[in-house]
């Protein structure tokens, strides 16, 4: 008699094949999926130092400041209200909380520049 068809074990194997193609894919999509809100992230901080070079460029009284103290914290809130950012929260995209950021200004007199930094890079201390 001959019979057509698959046996147990074969199917077995086939499932257990199948389904170790779809863990390994789905650990790279998480990967992926990671790296794309680091990278937004980055993006979001940048954003906010950026418009911290412009409020220190415009405004030269904040320039005289931190040369004066070496340093200064400017806040996110500091940015919206004068208008250098728009006033929707910074949500973090890996937690969805809102994040605070606020960034140091640190003044470098030896050669006249100014660094600018978030608060998860640098204090302010």
């Amino acid at each position: 008699m001959n019979k057509k068809g698959f046996t147990l074990v074969e199917l077995l194997a086939v499932i257990a094949i199948i389904a170790l193609i779809g863990g390994l894919a789905l650990g790279i999509v998480a990967k992926l999926s990671s790296e794309r809100r680091d990278t937004g992230n980055d993006f979001v901080k940048s954003f906010v130092i950026n418009a911290a070079k412009q409020y220190v460029k415009a405004n030269e009284s904040v320039k005289d400041t931190i040369k004066q103290n070496k340093k200064q914290k400017i806040t996110y809130k500091t940015l919206v209200d004068k208008g250098y950012l728009s006033s929707n929260n910074i949500k973090n995209l890996k937690t969805g909380e809102d994040v605070n950021y606020y960034v140091c200004v640190r003044y470098n007199s030896s050669n006249n520049t100014f660094s600018y930094k978030t608060n998860e890079e640098d204090k302010c201390n």
